[in-house]
């Protein structure tokens, strides 16, 4: 498998891309994905489990996995998705309810109070006003589409009540980009829940294995505080990744 960076931009790249409703987040202080993340030291752990790296492997690792970062990062501060490191504690329900009552209802309104059965409520005569005025075709127009893509936003995220399953999707394929980039850097890295290992304390049993390892490095750079990773997760990469 190419250890160069894929001839197409990586399917995640779009989660950083420009949008029109939020401006680039700005990352925690010491956890800027380009330049905090992926230290040297973490490569060289990874290596040290997955197998060597020369020094423009070493690099263009570091480089991938810093790009990973990026992507999931942006989607991370910027959409609600029930994890510590992220945003704050917001449920589909109350996304589906905002949405609601305070874009489509209102965007509703607008559409209404422009429409030209009431344009004499909006008559300025014979005032002079001060202010530019906007474009009412243009205007008509953005309000139409701010009211479409809401009311179809709401219909999507109503379509994902039954499981809520928002959070185990973004660590599955926060884990899939990431296997991704260290299976063309160490093919022969399978895909395993790991060996069960009894510990000194009982009650605290442990699974070990090189992949749960370098995953756990990765997830631990990527998200501190989420960085165990449950069975259900490893069979999901599985799933799609193969052995």
């Amino acid at each position: 498998m190419s250890k160069n960076p894929q001839d197409h931009a990586p399917y995640h790249q779009r989660y950083s891309e420009p949008a029109w409703y939020r401006d680039q987040p700005k990352f925690p202080k010491g956890r800027d994905p380009n330049t905090d993340l992926f230290k040297d030291d973490a490569i060289k752990s990874i290596g040290e489990i997955a197998g060597n790296l020369d020094d423009a492997d070493f690099h263009a690792l570091q480089l991938q996995l810093r790009n990973v970062a990026f992507d999931y990062m942006t989607a991370l501060h910027t959409t609600p998705l029930r994890l510590l490191d992220g945003l704050g504690d917001v449920k589909l329900t109350s996304r589906i309810k905002y949405l609601e009552t305070h874009t489509i209802k209102p965007a509703r309104l607008l559409l209404d109070a422009l429409a030209d059965d009431n344009s004499a409520l909006l008559s300025e005569w014979p005032e002079k006003l001060d202010y530019p005025a906007p474009d009412k075709s243009s205007l008509v127009a953005e309000l139409n589409k701010f009211h479409d893509r809401a009311t179809e936003l709401k219909l999507l995220l109503e379509d994902r009540l039954p499981n809520e399953s928002m959070t185990m999707e973004f660590l599955t394929d926060l884990g899939n980009a990431l296997t991704r980039v260290l299976k063309s850097f160490f093919p022969s890295l399978t895909i395993s829940r790991g060996t069960y290992h009894k510990t000194v304390v009982a009650s605290d049993p442990s699974m070990h294995g090189s992949f749960l390892s370098v995953m756990a490095i990765c997830i631990g750079e990527i998200l501190p505080a989420e960085n165990e990773l449950s069975s259900k997760l490893i069979g999901e990469l599985r799933k799609l990744q193969g052995p």
